[in-house]
């Protein structure tokens, strides 16, 4: 496998704590230095300003239905700071979204709701990258596990130690079979606008992939 970045460059936010950040010639656009020979190649890496309008749109539509009030940021500087994936239809139209976010002194997406956590982990020496903004329309279908084996590669890539998550609880068991994740926090005290419960979970990254991607290794 072919590693995007070949080290870390760490910066400070000035409070002390250090973040793994790309060197000025590394660039998260150039999907050709990632070499994720188990994805299927229907999954892309977005490095165009025309395909994240068209994933931007396709957020907004999906979080709509789920989420009371969601309206998605266009601007949403994360999406700057991450691995931003998509699939597409026959006819172009874009169909699942998903990212990885890496950390930085942007940090991360969980810092907004329950940052000591995510400190916690930093203080461990960790390199972290947190998963997110996942839109996956039913005519995508049952593809969350093959963007959880892609951004699993891609931390394994980039030397992530672990990637983070915060899910709905009632699909903590889905992910715990899937990527081998554990529970870090039950309840993050924050219900996106639902009467839901939402948990951090964090997947260690290893060298050998979860015994669940196996299956999908040669589809």
């Amino acid at each position: 496998m072919t590693a995007l970045l070949k080290s870390h460059h760490l910066k400070s936010d000035g409070t002390g704590m250090s973040y793994p950040s790309l060197s000025s010639d590394q660039s998260l656009n150039k999907s050709q230095d990632l070499n994720l020979s188990k994805v299927p190649r229907f999954l892309q890496l977005a490095n165009k300003s025309s395909e994240l309008q068209r994933i931007w749109g396709l957020r907004s539509k999906e979080y709509g239905k789920r989420y009371l009030g969601f309206s998605d940021d266009n601007n949403d500087a994360f999406d700057q700071s991450s691995c931003v994936l998509f699939s597409q239809d026959k006819a172009s139209a874009v169909v699942s979204t998903g990212r990885v976010v890496l950390d930085s002194p942007l940090g991360l997406p969980a810092d907004e709701i329950i940052k000591p956590a995510v400190d916690s982990l930093r203080s461990k020496g960790l390199v972290l990258a947190e998963p997110s903004k996942f839109a996956i329309s039913r005519k995508a279908g049952n593809i969350l596990p093959v963007y959880l084996l892609t951004i699993y590669e891609i931390g394994l890539s980039l030397g992530v130690d672990s990637l983070i998550f915060i899910i709905w609880d009632k699909n903590v068991g889905l992910y715990e079979r899937i990527v081998d994740a554990h529970v870090l926090v039950p309840d993050v005290g924050y219900s996106y606008g639902t009467q839901n419960r939402f948990s951090l979970l964090e997947c260690k990254i290893q060298e050998e992939l979860p015994y669940y991607f196996k299956s999908l290794q040669d589809k």
